[in-house]
C-alpha cells in the first residue's frame, strides 16, 4: 500500500541534503507512541535482522532560490509532497489519521499543515517493470580488514552481488510479511548511467545509494513486494522507493 501526503506552508520551507531524518521522525511522531517505539527499537524480526517495513520517498515541490536560505541548501515554496509505502497497512493508517487530525506538523524547525493523503492505486507487476528510482537504493556486506576492523562495502548496480543481494533481502522482507519462505529471482538491471548518491544517516553515517532509470526482472512476488518495502536497506531513512515507468 503506498500513499500521497503532501504539505502546505507559508512562505519558504528550508531544508538541508539530510532531511529524510526529519521525514523519519515525523513518521515515527504520527504513530502511537508505543507502537513507534516497538517498530524503532525492535521492528519486525528475521533471524537476528530488524525490519521496519516502510519507506518513503524524496520531497517533491516547487524549489526556488531565495536571499533567505537561513543557510539551507534546499528552498521549498508554499507546498511539498513525498510518498509513503509499507505492506503493514495499520502504519500507514496511523500516519494518515493522526495527520488529519493534528492542526500544524513540524519538520525539523518548520511549521505545516497538511493539504491532502491520497491512497495510491497499486499497480499489478509482471515478471519485468521498468522502473525510476524515487529515493535511492543501497546495499552492502561488512567486511572485515587485514587489521581485524568492520568495514562497509557499498555495491552499485553494475556488479552481479548487487542483485543477489537484493533478492535475497526481499526473500527475508517476503518471509516476515507472508509467514512463508519464497525463493525467487530478480536482477536489477541499469537502464543508462545509474546516479551514485552520497547520504548521511544517523550520527553521520555515510551510506551509498543509487539514483536513475532500471529494469527489473524477475519473481513477480518479489517485485511486487519491493514496490510497498522498497528495494534493499535502510528503507526506513527513505530510501530504496521507486515507481513504474510507462
Amino acid at each position: 500500500m503506498r500513499i500521497k501526503i503532501s504539505l502546505a506552508f507559508d512562505g519558504y520551507l528550508f531544508l538541508d541534503y539530510q532531511y529524510p531524518l526529519l521525514l523519519r521522525a515525523l513518521i515515527y511522531h504520527l504513530l502511537p507512541e508505543k507502537y513507534a517505539s516497538h517498530l524503532h527499537d525492535a521492528g519486525f524480526m528475521y533471524e537476528k535482522r530488524r525490519f521496519k517495513l516502510f519507506t518513503f520517498s524524496r520531497i517533491f515541490g516547487p524549489r526556488v532560490r531565495s536571499a533567505e536560505s537561513n543557510g539551507k541548501p534546499l528552498v521549498f515554496k508554499k507546498e511539498i509532497h513525498f510518498y509513503m509505502a509499507s505492506p503493514v497497512t495499520k502504519i500507514l493508517e496511523y500516519v494518515a489519521n493522526e495527520s488529519i487530525r493534528r492542526t500544524e506538523l513540524r519538520l525539523g524547525t518548520n511549521r505545516v499543515n497538511l493539504k491532502s493523503i491520497e491512497v495510491e492505486k497499486e499497480p499489478i507487476f509482471s515478471d519485468r517493470v521498468k522502473i525510476r528510482m524515487l529515493s535511492p537504493m543501497t546495499i552492502r556486506s561488512t567486511l572485515i580488514t587485514a587489521d581485524g576492523k568492520k568495514k562497509s562495502y557499498y555495491y552499485n548496480p553494475q556488479e552481479q552481488e548487487f542483485s543477489e543481494l537484493m533478492r535475497k533481502n526481499l526473500e527475508k522482507k517476503y518471509q516476515v510479511v507472508f509467514k512463508s519462505e519464497l525463493r525467487g529471482d530478480l536482477a536489477i538491471v541499469p537502464l543508462g548511467r545509474g546516479k551514485e548518491r552520497i547520504l548521511r544517516g544517523d550520527r553521520g553515517f555515510i551510506i551509498k545509494g543509487w539514483d536513475g532509470l532500471y529494469e527489473l526482472r524477475g519473481t513477480p512476488e518479489l517485485i511486487q513486494l519491493s514496490y510497498s518495502t522498497g528495494l534493499g536497506e535502510k528503507n526506513s531513512l527513505g530510501l530504496g522507493m521507486w515507481e513504474e515507468v510507462i
